[in-house]
């Protein structure tokens, strides 16, 4: 018997390019594969109802956890996206890491953060 209900939507993920550079390096590879699969089961299919809502100044962006690890991206509904901006150790990815968040975010999307 077939399904009426409509099939999950896919979301796009993309990478911003300081990920691949700098933060596997600093997570490591097995930590990286770690929060890779929890991107490819949670964020391609519902990533809204995942992760946490950040607050001020990462108002807009959210946070996954995997282990030890921390992943912060931000979802565009109207284009299906998903854009992961960083992953890194969950003792020192806030504090030390909000003004490079948003600085990639800007890096990718051409504006500042209103």
């Amino acid at each position: 018997m077939a399904s009426d209900r409509d099939p999950k939507p896919t979301w796009t993920v993309r990478f911003s390019e300081r990920v691949v550079k700098e933060d596997l390096d600093d997570v490591g590879h097995a930590a990286f594969a770690v929060a890779r699969a929890a991107i490819e089961k949670k964020l391609k299919t519902a990533p809204d109802q995942y992760g946490a809502n950040l607050h001020h100044p990462l108002h807009g962006f959210r946070k996954l956890k995997s282990s030890d690890i921390r992943i912060v991206y931000r979802v565009d509904p109207a284009k299906s996206d998903v854009l992961v901006l960083m992953i890194g150790n969950r003792r020192d990815i806030w504090e030390s890491e909000q003004a490079e968040i948003l600085e990639r975010y800007q890096v990718e999307h051409g504006r500042a953060i209103e």
